[in-house]
């Protein structure tokens, strides 16, 4: 159940980030942390003022982590995708 839960958070905001950066066109890795920082503290703190599930700390770090993980990987995959371009031409 931890590492589920665990694994779940960080894995739940590695799209927000690469959404965030290809569809609305925010590059600032700050940006994009602030944003999912943002958003996992205003999940949150709804479901302490509204008493459904726990609301916890950990959540907001370890979404803001995927979020992280998500920019680190957008970035690998645009290195790749760069240089199958720059061979195939």
């Amino acid at each position: 159940m931890f590492y589920s839960n665990l694994i779940g958070n960080i894995v739940l905001f590695v799209p927000f980030s690469i959404i965030t950066i290809s569809v609305f066109g925010i590059y600032k890795i700050r940006h994009v942390l602030l944003l999912s920082f943002a958003l996992s503290f205003a999940i949150e703190a709804l479901q302490y003022i509204f008493r459904v599930g726990v609301a916890d700390i950990d959540d907001i770090l370890l979404n803001t982590l995927g979020a992280a993980t998500g920019i680190l990987l957008y970035n690998y995959f645009k290195k790749i995708r760069a240089r199958y371009r720059l061979s195939h031409q």
